[in-house]
């Protein structure tokens, strides 16, 4: 942290900034890539302990009950997940290499329980396997539609 005196010309940095230089920005290079192979849904990018990683909560939010029925969370670091398809393809370890790939050639990663990751071509859809677990909103849908429609 810097020390600012009165006779200094430029002012201390603000608190957003000094936020952004301690918690820089996490780029998931996996995203819409990694899909849920319990319930078909994208895994959402989150963070780790500073590195990237994906998760499926399988509908759940923060509110949920933990025991509502629905299966355990879907976890898989970034890292991970790139090692072994860059091996299954023989391609190089690297993110955006990877990526790359399953983009022009309209594959998706399918991660399980424990992190088990394999590729699945992105054409057919996915079919849940559990039934009580509740439909992935649309991104123009609001909370009252989606209850409205029962899901």
């Amino acid at each position: 942290m810097h020390r600012w005196s009165a006779n200094r010309t430029s002012s201390p940095p603000s608190r957003s900034t000094r936020f952004r230089r301690a918690h820089p920005q996490t780029r998931y290079s996996l995203t819409g890539l990694i899909r849920c192979h319990l319930c078909g849904r994208v895994l959402d990018g989150h963070r780790v302990h500073g590195r990237a990683a994906y998760r499926c909560r399988h509908g759940r939010r923060s509110s949920s009950q933990a025991d509502s029925g629905l299966p355990r969370n879907v976890y898989v670091h970034e890292r991970k997940a790139v090692t072994e398809v860059a091996a299954q393809l023989g391609l190089p370890d690297d993110p955006n290499t990877v990526s790359a790939y399953l983009r022009a050639h309209q594959f998706v990663i399918m991660c399980g329980l424990g992190g088990t990751v394999t590729i699945e071509d992105a054409n057919p859809p996915v079919v849940p396997t559990a039934a009580n677990i509740p439909h992935q909103r649309r991104a123009a849908e609001t909370p009252t539609e989606a209850t409205s429609r029962g899901g």
